[in-house]
């Protein structure tokens, strides 16, 4: 079979992720190989129609796709994300039919929101699903992960071979978004002393009319910027050159690094705005992400209030809802809520809504809460970094160390000591035996009395 990898690092064929494509060639030697290295050429392709035109060559002859790409910002980069949109405007029938794995690396972080966006693309353009990798960054240089990487070509093979596909997982975006009418003005939501940037690609009527409406339904300092106009010109390189002193290298090109850090002294609130294009937003907001990485893994949005303005189908997609709490959860910000147009007569109430729950938490700054997704994910970048790439991003290290945000459980001397006594104690019969009577009540214990102390103070008033 001819198999096509579609590369979506900038970095080309120099790309960590092409080296895994490469390992695929050496084990399944019997097909025909091709690569279109979309991360690196993408800009070109999309100026000269000629030059995609020859690519879209390329993926015509092709049996089977394999995305090959790196996790960047918990999605594929923008440069790869410009590319399916290319493909779903100019060719929309250029992959039906056509057999599609996966093939990332990553270091585990929100991984699973890329292959889902991934097989969900190429479900939507016809593509039968066979099966995909996420490997670990060094999966390559490990007994047990190259063992890994070598099984999933096999049983990729395998696939191929006897043509066994897997059933759809996603259900096809087949709503329509109805035209949003905003109604009559109302009595706008004061927010005191707060400075509010709304950021839009202003790609569509009804965003459009959603920003707006928000600006009238708020009495603050409100600008609204289209990073169409003011964001990054070109898409993170991947060069990790920003790892040292979180100096990015196209500063002087477009001087986004300036610009980002000047958004996060002056404003208070953020409202990010956009339209769904082929299960997530923009790949120009997928830029502007990919290249807010110059502060590496440090929270640059810490303490900042969020809101989203979304046009498209977002309550059929989940795995959209849940990248965007992970990320602004790793971000330390805080989500005062995510609407979108879906039912154009409810719209106005959700912005109003949403203008209110700004003016409660500006007034009333919330405690950081997290869930899973910045707990789990937080751990993730923690442990990396004070692990094999301490030494990349050594700007992150000296964050983390000065935040103490290097809280290991074997740094915990009370706990350990805890855990020490009890566990040789709980080794004698009897007090395990009362051990075990006693432990759910004791669970509570420390609770029971927070609740105790504060209803002896309500009667003390």
């Amino acid at each position: 079979m001819n198999i096509l990898i579609i590369n979506g690092s900038p970095k080309g064929e120099r790309g960590l992720s092409f080296q895994y494509a490469r390992r695929l060639m050496q084990i399944l030697p019997d097909h025909e190989y091709s690569a279109l290295h979309v991360g690196q050429k993408i800009r070109a392709w999309e100026k000269d129609p000629h030059q995609f035109d020859l690519a879209m060559k390329v993926v015509t002859r092709a049996d089977c796709i394999v995305w090959c790409t790196p996790v960047y910002y918990l999605l594929v980069p923008s440069q790869l994300k410009r590319f399916i949109e290319l493909l779903q405007e100019r060719r929309p029938a250029a992959l039906e039919g056509k057999f599609a794995a996966i093939l990332t690396t990553s270091v585990h972080f929100y991984d699973h929101i890329a292959h889902a966006y991934l097989r969900a693309v190429s479900e939507d353009m016809g593509m039968q699903f066979l099966a995909g990798l996420s490997a670990e960054m060094e999966d390559m240089v490990k007994p047990t992960g190259l063992a890994r990487v070598d099984e999933f070509c096999r049983y990729l093979n395998l696939c191929l071979t006897q043509t066994m596909v897997s059933p759809r997982r996603f259900l096809p975006l087949d709503c329509v978004t109805s035209e949003y009418t905003p109604g009559p003005s109302c009595t706008p939501v004061r927010i005191a002393q707060a400075k509010i940037v709304v950021l839009t690609d202003g790609s569509s009527t009804n965003l459009d009319r959603m920003v707006q409406r928000f600006v009238q339904t708020v009495e603050a300092d409100v600008s609204v910027v289209n990073i169409r106009e003011e964001g990054p010109k070109t898409g993170c390189l991947g060069c990790i050159q920003c790892g040292a002193e979180n100096h990015c290298v196209l500063e002087a090109k477009d001087g986004f690094p300036a610009f980002y850090r000047r958004l996060m002294e002056e404003a208070d609130v953020l409202v990010f705005a956009g339209t769904i294009m082929d299960r997530w937003l923009s790949s120009l907001w997928k830029q502007f992400l990919d290249r807010t990485f110059f502060l590496g893994h440090t929270p640059s949005l810490e303490g900042k209030l969020m809101a989203m303005l979304i046009s498209g189908p977002l309550e059929h997609m989940p795995e959209l809802r849940e990248m965007f709490e992970a990320y602004f959860e790793n971000q330390h910000a805080i989500l005062v809520d995510m609407i979108s147009d879906e039912n154009p007569a409810q719209v106005d109430q959700h912005i109003q809504n949403i203008a209110v729950k700004l003016a409660w938490y500006h007034e009333n700054p919330p405690v950081l809460a997290r869930t899973f997704l910045g707990v789990g994910g937080w751990k993730v970048l923690r442990d990396v970094v004070w692990g094999r790439l301490r030494y990349v991003f050594e700007a992150d290290h000296r964050y983390y160390k000065q935040h103490h945000m290097y809280d290991f459980p074997h740094d915990d001397w009370r706990d350990r000591g805890l855990n020490l006594m009890m566990m040789t104690a709980k080794k004698i019969p009897q007090f395990r035996k009362e051990f075990d009577k006693r432990i759910i009540s004791e669970m509570t214990k420390a609770s029971r009395k927070v609740l105790a102390n504060y209803d002896q103070k309500e009667k003390q008033r």
